[in-house]
């Protein structure tokens, strides 16, 4: 009597456990919406009129609105000229930057799997899935600082390292000069912070001064 031959033992799929594959994810999305976004745009309206006059020099503000978008947007500029192609790779790196902090800030607490498909989550929002795609520049910078800032913060609060506080003080710089309002969820954190023993020790330590003071030196000069 012959046995029936077995079937081949499957190997499980292990890419989505693999960080690299939802970083290219997220690249080739924010590409593929940028390339068909340049396909079919054939003017510029809103944010994006406005940094394509503001961002042909570099100044310490433009309008009402903090200056970093514009000041990225001066740079990619510089390698793909002024023209509506610019405006469509810096918002292209945006929201890749935006998916990208967002799969980082949920890996913290989760499996790279589990992360992935947490930032996918994003795409459920209307203003990140749809608006960002057209229009809000200082917006969707912010968006995609914040969530580096407030890591950079739970690192510190775990581990009191002085880089760590270096860190939260030069990206939350960076968050407040993309839009002021990034200060406010900012605030709230270091306030939400204070009320539990365990990090308020973080946040009063000494060290918090000098990330304060290289939050004020870095965003001193448009606030000036």
């Amino acid at each position: 009597m012959t046995s029936s031959p077995q079937a081949p033992a499957r190997i499980p799929d292990r890419t989505f456990d693999r960080p690299i594959f939802w970083i290219v994810l997220f690249a080739l999305y924010a590409f593929l919406q940028g390339a068909i976004r340049h396909h079919y745009k054939t003017a510029l309206f809103g944010d994006d009129s406005e940094l394509f006059l503001w961002a042909r020099s570099l100044d310490w503000g433009y309008g009402v609105q903090p200056p970093l978008y514009a000041w990225g947007q001066w740079a990619v500029n510089r390698v793909f000229g002024d023209s509506i192609l610019s405006i469509t790779v810096m918002r292209s790196l945006c929201l890749f930057g935006l998916y990208a902090a967002g799969y980082l800030m949920a890996r913290r607490y989760a499996t790279p799997r589990l992360a992935g498909f947490a930032a996918l989550g994003l795409f459920l929002i209307p203003e990140i899935s749809q608006t960002f795609l057209r229009t809000r520049t200082h917006n969707l910078l912010v968006t995609a600082l914040v969530p580096l800032a407030t890591l950079a913060f739970l690192d510190l609060c775990e581990r009191h390292r002085l880089g760590d506080y270096l860190r939260f003080g030069a990206l939350t710089a960076l968050a407040v000069l993309a839009k002021a309002t990034g200060a406010i969820f900012l605030l709230a954190l270091v306030l939400a912070g204070l009320m539990r023993p365990a990090t308020r020790r973080a946040i009063l330590d000494p060290r918090m001064v000098l990330a304060l003071l290289l939050l004020a030196l870095l965003s001193a000069g448009p606030v000036i």
